[in-house]
Parts: structure tokens; C-alpha cells; sequence
């Protein structure tokens, strides 16, 4: 799965309201299975004369005459909570029966899609496209509806039954109408699952939540984009708790307005949505109209603007020649199409300039336009403040600086400027306080809300290039000297400063890093991507929010960390007020520099680095063996005849911590073993996070040397009997022991990783991170994937507990934080139970987190395996098992009984 995916999928996971996963784990919440007709299904029909009382249909016993005379029939198909007389029925079916000579079939599935159970919902859908496709056959087969007089019209959710309708009728549908389908779940699903043009002769969607629940997606023949598909004019007043909510139903009331609007709803095509976007569409030429008299030939993406209330029409737009604007823009239009895997799909929104991959060309005197430098002379006190001057990077003007006076460069972050943080913090500070000049760079045009990542991300580099080049003229022109300049960004802009570090031609002599951005870095495997401490002679980093939006691991030479004990940051001090502080000379007692907390020399075996064997004779009393001295493992209680586990904690923990002694406790409690802990608690504990990055390979090499002394020890065991057991840093250096080991000296049994940390380990380098080559089998466990563990996959069976991310037991934790960890540490009493359970934790195989969410994957009873101690060594592939959210957790094998497939239509 793309980074982007699980990127997506957090979202949904945190969203405060409309969270599709609420419902994941409630036992109210079911997926039916059944025939149709099916009592969860059902038909109302409604025309003029029984409008007040509507027919219930029986999809097997039609009456024909309840259809006389003919006339085109609508079908409408409510969305997630609704019910027949739910959006759309509450808004368009009075007005199609006031306005139009039609029938209208309402369908209720109410029972099927309640709060909170979204994902049973989804999971409900094909059952309820049977019984709808069901019903169409039998009118067309019976002649009592002709095919081409039948119009779908589906709302969120039933936009998507609408779609999945087609897989099972026998005819291809004339037409369907989807009204902002929902996105949720259908992303990264197939065609078959979700509203595409292939599903009727002709598609038409009107998007109006794009950024919440509906999807952004091209899905039909003809799509639109009122106010671009995203904020709806007057919903933030009309809903302030959940604007999204009307953002998602305005396009249920555009369409009733449309049917009988005297001015209409137009709009004008443009290549794509991120075009629009970008301004880069022309504002004359033909237009369209969306909603119910949309004309079925035409194709592309319409963009049109709506009044804040009804009504909502605004008529035809004006037009505007922008044609000389445009043309020293040249789209590469072959680059244009909406990719399957991103959502919003915007995948190549970047300026070029010759390093980097464009759709958007401009020239480069149009680039230098997007980019301002405002200098800030001191010559006369604050001459410049208030009335900045812009400069031109490629010829600076000498006088504007006062000569050798230090120069400060302000970066701006995303949808910053140069008035927003560092500026507004740190400018002002400076100038009062320090001789200096100071440029503030402005690059707001390339990092717009909402375009992030991957566009906001990838156009740093040009920021980078353009300021590189800006540097290297102030040198060469004697306007500053390299050791003067000092860059200081915050979030985007710290790491546009370390790129910076690129393009110059001498290098800088310090950068600061003000909380650094995380997301789109963090897993960048090349440092000349991101900021680090080759990029100046010195840098320094300030963290205060380093579990959210920004960098954990330390990334300079000195890595300040404000307040780390409170963890939740976003309650804390923010970095531009700290850099201010700093900047006046306070003294910030809350800022330490991390050390390192290993005594030197670096080398094995270490007195911080220790191996104690448990038996069962010896729980009380473990016995230290010592790898330099050949009769020590004599002196133990060593059976190499039982099982030897050597078991790594992660970041905090020690043998006497958890879970060394509950996993200690687990195994006694079932045979005898060789418990060997690996316990290297001070050089992976507060506040020695600069060491968390090569601690565990000093540590690995050190474990390396205790596998080689069991080996060649007359009452030892080989390598291919151990089974390590590492949990989160643990994990990768269980992975990293491989590194040490020659062929000819053996290979590592087993390796049971419990949700490997993601910090410091991002899958980008095999030598480092934990995967399947380290050991003769590598089974993982993840419970916090994507947030404080690893979401790829890393071993020959990796098991995704509850999805992988979230656990029922940890949901009301106090704080954010706090769940996240709880996530994250609920491994161990997984695998600990999985040691001693009767009932077992049986997973089923499914090759990603949508499949299984979407209850696409089910296995054969052959399938399953079992998740922890005892799993077999011949699991390959990704498993994902369900828990309960108190102990026992184990819920035993899943039963029997399942489908063995679904009719697929003509069409699939």
C-alpha cells in the first residue's frame, strides 16, 4: 500500500466527525447475508395519485397496472443513516412529482446502513444492488418498464449501490445520477465496487464534499464541481459543528433545484480539478448545464459557482478573456488523468524547473514572480519594516544591505507567508533586538490549502533551487559573506532550508530548523531530500511537536526538545515563540540537548548491555552471562535440550519492565524454556533520543556476539534454534543481529516482531530494518501501524490486529497520545496471550487493509492460521484478525459457513 493510502485512511481515523470506522468493533453492528427479496430491502413506488400513499412493491409479484400508463421511472437510493424518506426522497422526489410526469421508486435499506456500523454498511451494499437489480430485471423482463425509461438516482452510499447495481442487472443502465458519492472505503476499491462510466450508457455525479465524504474522483461520463466539489457557500453558518455534513447533502438540493430552475446550473469544463485549482482554465467558451437536464453528450469536468441559499442557480457564467494570462502557461495535458491510487488524485501539481517532473511548465522570469525576497535593512532603525523591499534574486542590490551586517533568512512554512510563522514571531524580535538584515522568502503560491502533500512537498525543491540561487549571487557579489547567512525555517520551511544546502555553491554556516515538517519526509530515504546535519556547519533543531506534524528523530547537530515530558505539544509552546525567545537571549530551561547515554568506548561486550538468563528454577534469580568468559554458561542453569527465547524490549523498558516479565511468566507457565533478556535500558531511554538511531545497531552487535558464544559453547545452541522476540525498536534489532552473522556461522531460527517502531525505520533499507532475509521465519504483529509502528509489511507472515491501527481497549483513552501509545503496547498482552490460550487468535489471509474492511476477503476454513507463539512457519502473506477489547482477547477460530460468491453481471 502507497504511503499516500494509509495516509488517507489516518484521516478518516481521526476525523472528528463522520468517522467511518466509529462502528468497527460494536457488536449491534452486522453484516447480513441473504437472498433477495430480502426483508431489509424494500420498494415504495409513488406517483401523482399515490403520492400520499405509496405501493409497496414485491419484487417477485408485480402488478403491471400499478405502472399505468407508462412513464420514465425513477429510482431513488438514500445514502448512509437514510431511509426512504431521507436525502435525496426529502428533497427530489416532490419536486419530480410536481414538476414531472414520472414514477418514483424509493428504496429503503435503512436496517442495513445504521449508525455507527459505516464499514457493515459498506460491507451490506451488494445485497442490497441484488435486490435492486432484481427488482429492474423483473419490470423489463415482465414489459411492464422498458429499459431506457429507467434513471438511477443515489446519494452518498447510493451512489456507490447504484454502481454496484449494474454488476447484476441483466441490461446495461440508460442512466445514473450520482450524487456526491461516498468516499470512505471506495478509494482504493475496484470499478466494480464503486460508481465508474462503465456502469450505464450514461454517468453523470455532481461533487460537493470532496475533502470529506464524498470522493473527489472523476466517476462518471460528465462530472461537477460546484465551489470545486469542496466548501459549499453558506454551510459553516448553516451547520458550525459538521459544515461537512451540508456540504455532502447540498448536492441532493442542487439536483431538486435543477429539475425545475428557471436559470439553471452552468458550468465551464476544464482539464481536471488540479487544473481548475491552479487557475489554469479558460473563463469563455461553451458551457454546461449539471443536474437534471444535463445535456448526455457531453464528457470532462464542469466547475461552477452556487449561491450560500436556495436558491442556489446562479445562471450562466460571465465571461472573463483569460487568454493572455494563460498563455505563457503550457499544460502537459498527458499527465492530467486522475490516478487510481491518490485521493484527492492531484499527483503531479509541481512547477518545473529541470530536476523535477512537471505537469505545469512555466518560463523562468514566470517562476521568479511566484517567489518574493523582502529585505530588512537596519541601517536607519526599522527603515524597511514596515514597507519591505522586494528583490530580484538574479541581481541583487548592493546598497539595499548594510555591508557584513549578519543576514537572517525567514522560510515560511505550509499555507504560510511572509507575515506568518517564523516572521510574525521571530522578524520584529530580530530587528529590535540584533544588527542584522533580514529576507523573508514568500512562496505562498506553490503551498496553498489544501495541496500538501504531494504538491506543497514536491515543490520545495524549487523554493530550495530559487533561494540557492539567490545565496550564491549575494556571495559572489560581496553583499554577504557565506558565513554571515543563517536560514531559518519552520515546518515545510526547514526542510526547504536543508535542500537549500543543494543548490550553493559554498556551503552554509548554520541552519535552524524550527519543528521540522514530518509528513512526506519522514520516510524520505535520501538525506539530500530533507533537512539533516550535512546540510550547514551547524545545525540546530527545535522539536515541540514531534509526534504529530513534525520530525521525532533528531535531525542536527543540537536537537532541542521544549517540554517533551508533556508529550501532546499542540498544549505546549509552539516553535516561532520559542525561536523568538531564543532570539531575544531568554533562557529556555525546558530545552536540553540530547546526549548520549552510553559509556564510552563503543564497544562489545558493553556494561550497559547485558544478557540474563530465566528458568524456571531461576525466575526470582536470573543469571548474568558473560560472553567474554568461556565457562560462564557452565555456571547457569542452561538446558539447551528446551526452547531458548531471547527477548529485546523496546524504547523505556529494562527486564524488569514490561513486558520482559509478563513474557517470562506466560512461558513458565506452559514448559521449560531458556529465557535469555536482552536488557539495554540506558541507551534507549529518556532523554537519549539522539543515540535511538544507531544505539540498536551498536546494541544488535553486541546481541550478534552472545549468538556466536551460544554456538560455539559445548552445552549451547545453534542459531537456526533461537527464536528472538523484539518488540518495536526490539524488533528491528532482532533484524539487525542478521547484519553479524556470516553464512558459514549459521542463521537466526525465528524472529517474532512486535509492532517495529516506525521512528528511525522506514522500510527504505533492508540492512537496517527488519525483513525476511534476517531469520529462517519472520512473523510480525501490528497494533499501531502508521502512527508509533510500521505499516508495510516486513516478514514472511505479517498479522494486522483489529485493521492494524487502532484497539478496542485503548479507545477513551485520556489523552490523544495516550491512545496512540496504548495502540501501540497492546501487542504484548496479544502475544502474550497467544502463548497460553486454548482458544487461539486465528487469522485470515488478505492482501490489504481495504479488502479486509471491506469484507472482500474471505478465506476458507484452511486459510486461517494462528497469530503468535504458535503460528506455523508456513504463513506467508498478510492476516488480519479480529480481537476482543477485554481479556481473554483471543476469539478462537471464526466458524464456517461462509459465501462462496456473488453473481457478477453481465457487465463484470
Amino acid at each position: 500500500m502507497k504511503s499516500t493510502a494509509w495516509l488517507s485512511l489516518l484521516g478518516f481515523l481521526w476525523s472528528a466527525t463522520a468517522n467511518p470506522l466509529v462502528g468497527l468493533l460494536d457488536p449491534a453492528c452486522q453484516v447480513v447475508r441473504g437472498e433477495c427479496p430480502n426483508k431489509n430491502v424494500s420498494f415504495w413506488l409513488y406517483s401523482n395519485s399515490t403520492r400520499d400513499n405509496p405501493i409497496l412493491l414485491n419484487p417477485l409479484d408485480l402488478n403491471p397496472w400499478d405502472f399505468q400508463p407508462p412513464r420514465p421511472l425513477k429510482i431513488l437510493i438514500h445514502g448512509y443513516t437514510g431511509y426512504r424518506d431521507f436525502a435525496p426522497n426529502s428533497f427530489i422526489r416532490p419536486v419530480l412529482l410536481d414538476n414531472e410526469d414520472v414514477y418514483v421508486i424509493s428504496i429503503d435499506y435503512g436496517p442495513l446502513v445504521r449508525y455507527p456500523c459505516y464499514i457493515q454498511a459498506v460491507q451490506n451494499l451488494p445485497l442490497v444492488s441484488r435486490c435492486l437489480a432484481q427488482l429492474i430485471n423483473n419490470l423489463v423482463d415482465r414489459g411492464i418498464v422498458a429499459n431506457e425509461q429507467i434513471h438511477l438516482i443515489g446519494f452518498s452510499l447510493g451512489g456507490q449501490v447504484a454502481g454496484q447495481t449494474a454488476n447484476y442487472v441483466k441490461r446495461k443502465l440508460r442512466r445514473i445520477t450520482g450524487l456526491d458519492p461516498a468516499k470512505p472505503l471506495f478509494i482504493l476499491g475496484p470499478n466494480s465496487r464503486r460508481l465508474d462510466p462503465g456502469d450505464g450508457d450514461f454517468v453523470d455525479v455532481i461533487h460537493t464534499d470532496v475533502f470529506g465524504r464524498g470522493i473527489l474522483r472523476a466517476s462518471g461520463h460528465v462530472d461537477f464541481y460546484p465551489n470545486f466539489g469542496a466548501q459549499q457557500p453558506g454551510c459553516m453558518e448553516e451547520n458550525m459543528e459538521d459544515p461537512g455534513s451540508c456540504n455532502h447533502e447540498r448536492a441532493t438540493r442542487f439536483y431538486a433545484e435543477s429539475i425545475n430552475s428557471t436559470v439553471g446550473f452552468w458550468g465551464r469544463q476544464c482539464s481536471s480539478w488540479l487544473v481548475q485549482l491552479l487557475g489554469l482554465c479558460p473563463t469563455t467558451g461553451a458551457q454546461a448545464q449539471m443536474g437534471y437536464h444535463v445535456s448526455e453528450d457531453i464528457r470532462g469536468s464542469y466547475f461552477l459557482k452556487t449561491a450560500s441559499n436556495s436558491p442556489y442557480a446562479l445562471g450562466k457564467l460571465e465571461d472573463v478573456d483569460n487568454s493572455q494570462a494563460l498563455a505563457k502557461f503550457h499544460l502537459n495535458l498527458e499527465h492530467n488523468e486522475i490516478d487510481d491510487d491518490y485521493e484527492p488524485q492531484l499527483l503531479e501539481a509541481f512547477l518545473e524547473l529541470e530536476a523535477v517532473k512537471v505537469l505545469v511548465k512555466m518560463d523562468e522570469g514566470d517562476l521568479d514572480k511566484q517567489l518574493e525576497w523582502i529585505d530588512h535593512e537596519d541601517e536607519e532603525p526599522f527603515q524597511t519594516r514596515d514597507d519591505p523591499i522586494q528583490l530580484d534574486p538574479l541581481s541583487p542590490q548592493k546598497d539595499l544591505f548594510e555591508p557584513r551586517l549578519p543576514l537572517k533568512i525567514l522560510i515560511h512554512g505550509f499555507i504560510g507567508n511572509r507575515n506568518l510563522t517564523p516572521n510574525l514571531e521571530v522578524r520584529d524580535v530580530l530587528l529590535q533586538t540584533q544588527p542584522v538584515n533580514v529576507i523573508s522568502v514568500d512562496y505562498e503560491t506553490l503551498v496553498r490549502w489544501p495541496c500538501y502533500f504531494p504538491w506543497a512537498v514536491n515543490n520545495a525543491p524549487i523554493v530550495s533551487e530559487c533561494l540557492g540561487q539567490m545565496i550564491n549571487n549575494l556571495i559572489s557579489s560581496g553583499i554577504s559573506g557565506r558565513e554571515d547567512i543563517h536560514l531559518i525555517g519552520f515546518s515545510l520551511g526547514a526542510q526547504v532550508a536543508g535542500m537549500v544546502a543543494n543548490y550553493v555553491s559554498q556551503p552554509l554556516a548554520r541552519i535552524t530548523g524550527l519543528d521540522p515538517a514530518g509528513p512526506g519526509f519522514m520516510m524520505l530515504p535520501s538525506l539530500q531530500q530533507k533537512l539533516d546535519s550535512s546540510d550547514a556547519d551547524f545545525v540546530d533543531i527545535i522539536h515541540t511537536d514531534p509526534f504529530f506534524f513534525s520530525m521525532l528523530p533528531p535531525m542536527g547537530h543540537a536537537d532541542f526538545y521544549p517540554n517533551l515530558d508533556q508529550l501532546n505539544q499542540r498544549a505546549g509552546q509552539n516553535a516561532g515563540v520559542v525561536a523568538a525567545a531564543v532570539a531575544a537571549g531568554q533562557n529556555q530551561t525546558q530545552v536540553y540537548v540530547t546526549d548520549s547515554c552510553l559509556q564510552k568506548p563503543y564497544r562489545c561486550p558493553h556494561p550497559k548491555i547485558q544478557f540474563y538468563l530465566y528458568t524456571r528454577r531461576t525466575q526470582e534469580q536470573p543469571e548474568f552471562i558473560d560472553v567474554l568468559d568461556a565457562n560462564a554458561l557452565y555456571y547457569t542453569h542452561f538446558n539447551p535440550r528446551h526452547p531458548t527465547k531471547i527477548i529485546i524490549h523496546g524504547f523505556g523498558g529494562g527486564r524488569t519492565l514490561s513486558p520482559s516479565p509478563d513474557l517470562r511468566e506466560a512461558y513458565f507457565s506452559v514448559g521449560e524454556y531458556n529465557i535469555i533478556i536482552v536488557d539495554y535500558a540506558d541507551a534507549v531511554k529518556e532523554p537519549c533520543l539522539s543515540q535511538m538511531d544507531w544505539a540498536p545497531r551498536f546494541g544488535s552487535l553486541c546481541i550478534s556476539q552472545l549468538v556466536k558464544y551460544l554456538a560455539r559453547h559445548p552445552r549451547g545452541v545453534q542459531p537456526d534454534d533461537l527464536h528472538f522476540i523484539g518488540y518495536s525498536v526490539g524488533a528491528h534489532i532482532a533484524g539487525l543481529v542478521a547484519n553479524y552473522l556470516k553464512p558459514e556461522e549459521g542463521k537466526l531460527g525465528r524472529i517474532t516482531a512486535l509492532d517495529p517502531t516506525i521512528f528511525f525505520y522506514a522500510g527504505a533499507n533492508n540492512s537496517r530494518d527488519l525483513d525476511t532475509t534476517d531469520a529462517h521465519f519472520v512473523d510480525v504483529v501490528h497494533t499501531g501501524a502508521g502512527i508509533l509502528g510500521q505499516w508495510h509489511s516486513s516478514g514472511h507472515a505479517d498479522f494486522y490486529v483489529n485493521g492494524g491501527t487502532r484497539q478496542p481497549a485503548c479507545v477513551g483513552s485520556a489523552t490523544l497520545f495516550q491512545t496512540l501509545a496504548c495502540d501501540h503496547t497492546k501487542v504484548t498482552p496479544y502475544f502474550i496471550e497467544s502463548i497460553t490460550t486454548t482458544r487461539g487468535f486465528y487469522a485470515g489471509p488478505c492482501p490489504n487493509l481495504f479488502s479486509y474492511l471491506i469484507g472482500w476477503c474471505e478465506p476458507k476454513d484452511s486459510e486461517y492460521v494462528l497469530m503468535g507463539e504458535h503460528c506455523s512457519h508456513k504463513a506467508r502473506g498478510n492476516y488480519y484478525v479480529t480481537t476482543n477489547a477485554k481479556a481473554p482477547f483471543a476469539r478462537g477460530f471464526p466458524g464456517k459457513g461462509r459465501s462462496n460468491g456473488e453473481y457478477q453481471g453481465v457487465r463484470r
